[in-house]
């Protein structure tokens, strides 16, 4: 509800009521307030009543689709305030709310703001119609989260100094859900908190869709002259050690340069003879075929004779054979590869069909 309408269930805004009063009846005590609305909708009454008022920031996480209540275009994260009130609005909106979303927004929105902003009263729009089961809300947030947020916040005002935190009942309207939710923030309400410990102090993964959605309102109210949140830096990891990429060598013969007279290698002695009788044909005496015989076919360089670009090699620096300069033909070939050269008739190589 704003300030002369009702909306949605709402005919009175009971928050912006209590914000107000106690502004009002305790001024040097009250002077400034954080509302914060959990609520699946978007308190775009709360919003319209403070939006040009810099003692009252309003911080709202809800659910933006197409469709949903209120499908007005005010609740997107450029909603950020008016006059002097610009940069104590801020908007966090996602298209589905899981407990990583409301639980990141507490982390990286809420509590960054609050300690900045320094509020002497939290006051808490505690719908619950984002539960999972809610037929209105259609998120999926545990009953037990809200428990762990109200231990949080129990200890995010006894950070500040004062520990003045109210909560006020608004959506809800699955039977269920709503009482598992509200007795979760009863438990720790009741509890006694341990405020040793820092508020919000563990932090949750985001799915890709929702981390833009959050660092969208980041990089929107970081350049706001209140600078109440900033954008998030990316951590490092300096305990475990930097990743050495080791290029493997791998170790060729290097091809010697034109020109260049390299000694034979006599060390290699050659293998026996083979038993006579036992010689396959194209064999030379060492058992091997006669032009791959290093013994029989090498040349003064220490290498056979058809692969040595010194005995074998043209002014262009290729193999003579394979130097398209020298061994080529009229018909952009390899002489030896060209059948027109060697004057085969096609008929003879038979025909595709």
């Amino acid at each position: 509800a704003g300030r002369a309408h009702g909306g949605g269930f709402c005919l009175v805004n009971n928050v912006a009521v209590a914000a107000r009063y106690a502004q009002t009846r305790y001024p040097e005590a009250v002077k400034k307030v954080l509302i914060f609305d959990w609520d699946v909708h978007h308190g775009n009454g709360t919003q319209d009543i403070f939006y040009e008022d810099p003692s009252v920031l309003v911080i709202s996480v809800h659910r933006l689709s197409e469709g949903f209540y209120p499908d007005g275009g005010s609740s997107s994260c450029n909603e950020s305030g008016q006059g002097e009130g610009v940069g104590f609005n801020i908007n966090v909106a996602f298209k589905h709310i899981h407990d990583e979303e409301l639980w990141s927004s507490c982390c990286e929105v809420l509590l960054p703001a609050a300690r900045k902003f320094r509020p002497d009263l939290i006051l808490v729009s505690a719908g619950f119609d984002a539960a999972a089961g809610d037929p209105m809300g259609g998120c999926s947030v545990s009953p037990g989260l809200f428990g762990e947020i109200t231990t949080s916040l129990r200890r995010l005002a006894h950070e500040l100094g004062h520990g003045r935190v109210l909560f006020a009942l608004e959506g809800g309207y699955a039977p269920t859900p709503l009482s598992q939710s509200a007795a979760a923030v009863a438990e720790a309400l009741l509890s006694h908190g341990e405020y040793d410990r820092a508020p919000f102090s563990a932090e949750r993964s985001l799915s890709k869709d929702a981390r833009r959605e959050l660092d969208r309102t980041l990089a929107e109210h970081s350049a706001l002259p209140p600078q109440l949140v900033r954008v998030r830096e990316k951590k490092k990891n300096q305990e475990t050690p930097p990743r050495l990429f080791i290029r493997r060598r791998v170790w060729k013969k290097r091809r010697p340069k034109l020109g260049e007279v390299t000694p034979r290698v006599e060390s290699i002695s050659p293998p026996p003879p083979p038993v006579q009788g036992q010689s396959l044909p194209r064999q030379c005496q060492h058992g091997r075929r006669k032009q791959d015989c290093k013994f029989c076919f090498s040349c003064p360089h220490g290498r056979l004779r058809r692969f040595c670009p010194l005995c074998n090699g043209c002014p262009h620096g290729k193999m003579q054979r394979s130097c398209m300069s020298c061994a080529g033909c009229p018909h952009r070939m390899l002489k030896r590869h060209c059948l027109k050269c060697k004057h085969i008739p096609l008929k003879k190589l038979g025909k595709r069909k």
